[in-house]
C-alpha cells in the first residue's frame, strides 16, 4: 500500500512525531533483508535497518487507537467518578438540608417551647403579683379597721375615763358674795362661798382676791395687770377641805378702801367695783389639781336699790 493510497484521516494521525526507530533483533534484521531481497533483488541484505514504513504506520495506528480507548476509558471513568461524586454531593446537600430543616424546626419548636414557659412564669408571676396586692390590700384594710376599732376603743377608754374623772372630781364654785361699801377711809370686808359641786371632797389650798374701781367701763385684763404692777392681791393659803355638796364661807380683808366721794359715786350707780376671785384646789379622787377664777363688776340699781352682779369671766383648768 503506498502513500497515496492511504486515508487523509490515517495521515493526519500520521502526522504525530515520528516515534524513535525500534531496535531490532539479529533475526529481524535477517528476515528483512531476505525479505527485501526478494522483493528487490538488486539490493543488498544490510544488517540494523528499519521496519518498513507501512508496518511501522499501522503500529502507531493501533498505538494510538489504544490509547484512544484507553483515554476514553479513562474518561468515562472519570465521568463515571464525576457523576458518582455529584451524585454524593447532592445526596449529602439533601442531608445537610434535611439536617437544617430539622434544627429549623427544634430551634422553631424551643423557641415556642420557651414563649410558652415565659408566658407562663410571666401569667404565675402576675398571678402571684396580684395575690400579694390582694393580701397586702387584705391586710391593710384589716389593719385600718383593727386600729379604727383600737381608735374607738382608745377613744371610748378616754372619754370613760374623762366621764369618770368629771363625775369624781370636785368643782368649786363662787357665791353669796357680799361686803359693806358704807364703810370708808378703811379696807373693806369681802365675804364669799367656796361651794364643792362635785361628789368627792376638794382641799383648797389657795386663794386670790382682788378690788379695784371700774373708772370707765375697763377689761378685765387691765384691771388685774393694775393689780399685779401695784401688787394688791390678798393672798391666802391653807388646807381647807370641803366635802362634797358641801359648802365653806371666806372673808378676805382687802387693801382697797372707799374715800366717801367713791362711795357716794358707788351708792349713786355712777362708779363700779371690779371683783377677782382665784381659788387653788385639789381633787383627791383622781389626784390632780385645779385652779378657777371668777371677775365679777359690781355696780348699784339706782331704781330698784340693789347691788347686781355681773359675771365677766369664768375659767376652771387643770395646774
Amino acid at each position: 500500500m503506498t502513500d497515496e493510497n492511504q486515508n487523509p484521516k490515517d495521515v493526519k494521525k500520521e502526522e504525530l512525531p515520528p516515534l524513535p526507530p525500534p531496535i531490532t533483533s539479529p533475526e529481524v534484521n535477517e528476515e528483512t533483508n531476505s525479505s527485501s531481497s526478494t522483493d528487490n533483488p538488486s539490493e543488498e541484505t544490510k544488517p540494523g535497518f528499519n521496519l518498513p514504513q507501512p508496518f511501522i504506520v499501522k503500529e502507531q495506528k493501533e498505538k494510538t487507537r489504544w490509547l484512544l480507548k484507553k483515554s476514553e476509558s479513562i474518561s468515562f471513568i472519570a465521568l463515571l467518578i464525576s457523576a458518582y461524586a455529584v451524585t454524593l454531593n447532592k445526596c449529602s446537600l439533601d442531608n445537610t438540608k434535611r439536617a437544617l430543616a430539622i434544627t429549623d424546626s427544634t430551634f422553631k419548636q424551643n423557641r415556642i417551647k420557651d414563649s410558652v414557659a415565659q408566658i407562663e412564669r410571666l401569667k404565675n408571676y402576675f398571678s402571684d403579683s396580684i395575690q400579694r396586692e390582694y393580701g397586702r390590700l387584705k391586710d391593710s384594710i384589716n389593719i385600718s379597721i383593727t386600729k379604727q376599732g383600737l381608735d374607738a376603743q382608745i377613744k371610748s377608754i378616754g372619754e370613760e375615763r374623762k366621764m369618770f374623772q368629771i363625775e369624781n372630781r370636785g368643782f368649786i364654785h363662787i357665791s353669796d358674795i357680799s361686803f359693806d361699801t358704807t364703810m370708808t377711809s378703811t379696807p373693806f370686808v369681802i365675804s364669799y362661798e367656796a361651794h364643792n359641786a362635785g361628789k368627792l371632797p376638794i382641799v383648797v389650798s389657795y386663794r386670790k382676791v382682788g378690788v379695784g374701781l371700774d373708772l370707765g367701763n375697763q377689761h378685765p385684763d387691765f384691771f388685774r395687770n393694775d393689780l399685779d404692777k401695784k401688787n394688791r392681791w390678798q393672798i391666802a393659803q391653807g388646807n381647807d377641805i370641803i366635802s362634797g355638796q358641801s359648802k365653806i364661807v371666806y372673808k378676805q380683808i382687802t387693801n382697797e378702801t372707799i374715800d366717801p366721794s367713791v362711795s357716794e359715786l358707788f351708792r349713786n350707780g355712777k362708779l363700779a367695783i371690779f371683783l377677782t376671785i382665784e381659788v387653788h384646789y385639789d381633787c383627791l379622787s383622781i389626784n390632780k389639781s385645779f385652779k378657777s377664777l371668777y371677775t365679777f363688776r359690781i355696780r348699784k340699781d339706782v331704781r330698784s336699790g340693789f347691788i347686781n352682779f355681773t359675771s365677766l369671766e369664768y375659767w376652771d383648768k387643770e395646774k
